[in-house]
């Protein structure tokens, strides 16, 4: 008889031995960059509903991934396994409790990708649910730049890349050990033309960045970006053979060697800065539209190339001509303004989920989304649009199809993707012909700066030193042009009398 009341005794402690499957509530992950691999410090904050003796954990383990130390608040771990890459966690016994830590230290090979020569791309995700609170810190290379989920916010300095947010965790970036300072970019240049030559460019960009802030009214919490410049061939093969530079997902400003031949050079690269940061505004667009993407990044380029006194391709309807004391030069306009006239004569509507991807219509698209931002600015002032973005940072749900995206904007918007629609021929012109003219004063703005920490400062651009700056350039310029001629001319005289 008493042997049997021992084992009900037992059987019953057994049956009050609960444990739970636990609830990740917070993830702390540093990630240490190393030659050949990257070492994960992940601490994971365990609770339940109610107290529980152990927990029990599932979760995805890294492909080529090894556990080098786990433990919990009681100490080392060694009930664990892993099965077709899932981690599974037993927490060791105790008394009862609702929470408790796993510290989990991870080593994955492989996880860095040569995207170029000695640039590598790293993609990182955590097990993160949509109430999880996720900090996670990346250093021991120099981090160039990086792209995270919606709801997460990012500040880079000094290489080393701090992400805090809320929500399912997913962050690319690349590093580099290489990379020369002109102004806010690091330059990594893979092409034929010197460091020197790019960098003036960049400097160029740097002083005119004011631009960049002016259109969006946001910055982002870094204080360099990574531009990096491809011979022609290797980006015609790399990255494609129709754009001068792409904003690469990751964090990387990609411009082939031939734009920094020529003068708008600057243009190019704020061009592409303005997609890095709309990348982080807009984080939760999954639907490959880019209209105002593309839109954003067009008017800084033609505010960029106004300020550095360039000529530029009227939108839709008019050619430029201008000479210098050799030669004239014609500049046909973006697009046909038959084909808008035509867009709205048969009510057509695929702006709303156009991509820059697209062949077919992609001069179009572009002069379109640009007509767009230029009106809208015009008519409603960089303050509408700056208010605009703000209430699209706001958004934390992934958007995934074209129509989610575009209803989304123009609501913040408050407006229709209509840009010069009028009833009447006459007047779609006369439209198009003032937005050809629109080159409004870059104003003092209020600028939100997104990272980490959110913090918002007023800037104001130094207009009077950087058309001082310009006009001397222009002189020294014109100054060797006349030297030139001058030499030439006592060339030709030497000749004549020898």
């Amino acid at each position: 008889m008493m042997r049997w009341k021992i084992i009900l005794l037992l059987f019953g402690v057994l049956l009050t031995f609960a444990f739970a499957n636990a609830q990740i509530n917070y993830i702390d992950c540093n990630l240490e960059l190393q030659d050949n691999s990257v070492i994960a410090d992940i601490t994971l904050y365990l609770k339940a509903e109610s107290a529980v003796n152990y927990f029990v954990i599932s979760m995805p383990f890294y492909e080529n991934g090894t556990v080098l130390s786990l433990a919990d608040s009681l100490g080392e771990i060694k009930d664990y396994k892993i099965e077709e890459n899932v981690l599974t966690i037993r927490t060791n016994s105790s008394a009862k409790r609702r929470e408790d830590i796993i510290k989990l230290k991870v080593k994955i090979d492989g996880l860095a990708e040569e995207r170029f020569n000695n640039i590598y791309f790293v993609k990182f995700s955590l097990p993160a649910e949509q109430k999880t609170k996720v900090s996670f810190r990346a250093y021991g290379k120099r981090i160039l730049g990086f792209d995270t989920a919606s709801g997460f916010r990012g500040s880079l300095k000094n290489g080393e890349l701090k992400i805090s947010g809320l929500g399912p965790f997913i962050t690319s970036f690349f590093y580099s050990e290489e990379g020369r300072r002109f102004g806010k970019f690091i330059l990594l240049n893979k092409s034929n033309l010197t460091d020197e030559k790019i960098g003036k460019s960049l400097e160029r960009a740097s002083e005119l960045y004011f631009i960049v802030l002016a259109v969006l009214g946001i910055e982002l919490d870094a204080n360099e970006f990574a531009v990096l410049v491809l011979g022609d061939d290797e980006y015609k093969e790399k990255i494609n053979e129709y754009s001068e530079g792409v904003y690469s997902t990751g964090g990387l400003i990609v411009i082939k060697e031939s734009a920094f031949e020529k003068k708008e050079a600057p243009a190019v690269v704020l061009h592409e800065l303005t997609h890095e940061i709309n990348a982080k505004i807009m984080a939760w667009n999954n639907s490959g539209t880019s209209w105002f993407d593309e839109g954003l990044a067009k008017f800084v380029e033609y505010l960029t190339k106004k300020q550095l006194g360039l000529r530029t391709n009227n939108l839709f309807y008019g050619v430029v001509q201008y000479s210098d004391a050799q030669y004239t030069y014609t500049l046909n306009p973006a697009s046909d303004w038959k084909l808008l006239k035509q867009y709205y004569d048969k009510n057509e509507q695929f702006m709303l989920e156009w991509n820059a991807d697209n062949a077919d219509i992609r001069e179009f698209g572009y002069a379109f989304s640009e007509l767009f931002i230029r009106e809208y600015v015009k008519e409603k002032g960089f303050g509408a649009l700056h208010r605009a973005l703000r209430e699209l940072l706001k958004i934390k749900q992934s958007v995934n199809t074209p129509k989610e995206f575009s209803k989304a904007v123009l609501e913040a918007l408050d407006t229709k993707l209509e840009p010069c629609k009028r009833e009447s021929e006459k007047k779609l012109l006369s439209c198009i012909r003032e937005l050809n003219r629109f080159n409004p004063e870059i104003p003092e703005t209020k600028v939100l700066i997104i990272g980490v920490e959110e913090q918002e400062v007023s800037k104001k651009p130094n207009m009077q030193a950087l058309r001082k700056k310009l006009l001397e350039e222009k002189l020294n310029v014109f100054s060797e042009m006349l030297m030139q001629l001058l030499e030439a001319l006592m060339r030709s005289t030497k000749s004549a009398l020898g």
